[in-house]
């Protein structure tokens, strides 16, 4: 239970029997869920069959208002007769900790990060036990590392994760991995000196206290190379990590790997990475390779990256990431889509058909996109497929989703910011069909996801309230 659905961040709900391109077009709106002062900026959670206190499905929501000494609250509700269950404060944050959560269903607990108060505040690692709404023992923890190194900021070779103010930023959302949380920081505004940073900590069960499982700078000796990726998380084939860097020095000789795609172990030491040949003039004028998150492609060994803020789409063999070529990217393969996109997000969605895979994003300046991956060439296969008689993302971006009942009856689902709207396609057709369903409805608050499962689709707008639609 975290964004993207699934560790690999494909965002593809494969087990939606109710809602098929039949049964899309006659959804109407259910009712809705008021949240209170506090809306939920993030993707909310689905947890079914928990049995919460009689309660069969779920809704978890980290209930943020995007602003420095903003209130934090976390909050359950009934996924089906929407009666909130309980609700927990935890705290005031800075903006922009707009991260989605996770929840560990071995031990039912729900992680996120808190930046306290503002700007300067510090990080903690927050843990909820779910079935009480209450934290846990241990919760909150200070999130701190110190690595070798002589980067910016360091002191006698030694390189201190800073642990507040504008130097870090938690972005990623939480990925959970064998009950090990990770998560990755950055700096809001490129605010200097600051560093990447990727975290693993374990929550111990046994002694009721977390323990830090791994750390790992992505600039030890250099500057900057932030993990952001628009909120989106990391992301995980099982057997690595995979994660997107911005900004800053690459020089691998020295382990510097900003602007890059990285592979790492489940203990966070990097084995492989991707950079294009144009980082250096990418990294100054900021248009970062790591603006969006790497998704895993369904049943392939393949990962996507896109849409960067140089416009452009990447396929990376996870076994082969290709490194750096001066003369070309050394990547599977690069799509330019559209150059000087100066705006972050556009995270791509993909789902198996069983023939080849769908590839979906819909990054602000373009229209929806569609790309297919064929198995055979191993290739993206172009031109590209658009909705081109849709609307052009004009704020953000728009937060997708794919449902299906395994490879039949695949519906794309996107929620538009500046559209205001959500909008439904027969995935087992090209977007250039147009939507078979779709609805006016204020726009996702900050970085969103809908949430759609079990024949009912959660919108957590930006009016404090959670609209559910369903048949």
């Amino acid at each position: 239970m975290m964004q993207g659905i699934d560790p690999s961040r494909a965002g593809w709900n494969s087990k939606e029997t109710i809602l098929t391109p039949t049964t899309v077009p006659k959804l109407r709106l259910l009712g809705t869920i008021p949240t209170g002062s506090i809306p939920c900026t993030t993707q909310i959670l689905y947890y079914e069959k928990l049995n919460l206190n009689g309660h069969t499905n779920v809704l978890f929501c980290w209930g943020n208002i995007n602003r420095n000494n903003g209130n934090i609250t976390v909050m359950a509700f009934d996924a089906d007769t929407f009666v909130l269950i309980w609700s927990l404060y935890i705290g005031q944050s800075s903006i922009w900790g707009t991260h989605a959560p996770a929840i560990d269903p071995v031990t039912n607990i729900i992680y996120g990060v808190l930046k306290k108060d503002n700007f300067d505040g510090l990080n903690y690692l927050v843990g909820i036990d779910i079935l009480t709404g209450k934290q846990i023992p241990g919760s909150p923890l200070l999130i701190n590392a110190t690595v070798p190194g002589t980067g910016s900021a360091s002191v006698g070779g030694q390189l201190a994760f800073a642990t507040g103010g504008q130097h870090s930023d938690c972005r990623t959302s939480i990925l959970i991995l064998k009950s090990i949380i990770y998560f990755g920081f950055g700096t809001f505004g490129d605010v200097t000196p600051y560093h990447g940073w990727a975290f693993a900590y374990q929550y111990d069960t046994t002694r009721k206290q977390f323990v830090q499982h791994a750390a790992f700078c992505t600039t030890p000796n250099g500057k900057q190379g932030g993990i952001w990726a628009a909120s989106h998380g990391i992301a995980s084939d099982g057997n690595f990590i995979y994660l997107t860097t911005g900004n800053g020095d690459f020089n691998p000789a020295v382990g510097s790997l900003s602007m890059a795609a990285i592979k790492l172990t489940l203990d966070l030491k990097p084995v492989d990475y991707f950079v294009p040949t144009l980082w250096s003039s990418y990294s100054s004028g900021d248009k970062d390779l790591g603006s969006c998150g790497i998704i895993v492609l369904p049943n392939t060994q393949y990962a996507v990256v896109a849409i960067t803020k140089y416009g452009a789409f990447h396929l990376i063999d996870t076994n082969n990431m290709g490194k750096f070529n001066a003369s070309h990217d050394a990547c599977r393969q690069t799509v330019s889509i559209r150059d000087g996109v100066v705006f972050p997000g556009g995270n791509p969605v993909a789902w198996d058909n069983g023939k080849s895979v769908k590839v979906y994003a819909w990054h602000v300046h373009n229209p929806l996109i569609q790309f297919t991956y064929n198995p055979v060439t191993q290739l993206l296969e172009t031109p590209n497929v658009t909705w081109a008689d849709g609307p052009v993302e004009s704020n953000q971006r728009a937060g997708l989703v794919v449902t299906s009942n395994g490879a039949q009856d695949a519906v794309l689902w996107a929620w538009s910011q500046s559209q205001n709207g959500i909008y439904a396609f027969d995935a087992t057709k090209d977007i250039s069909t147009g939507p078979i369903w779709h609805v006016k409805q204020n726009g996702p608050n900050a970085w969103s996801w809908p949430t759609i499962t079990n024949g009912k689709v959660y919108l957590n707008a930006g009016d404090s309230k959670i609209y559910v639609y369903g048949l």
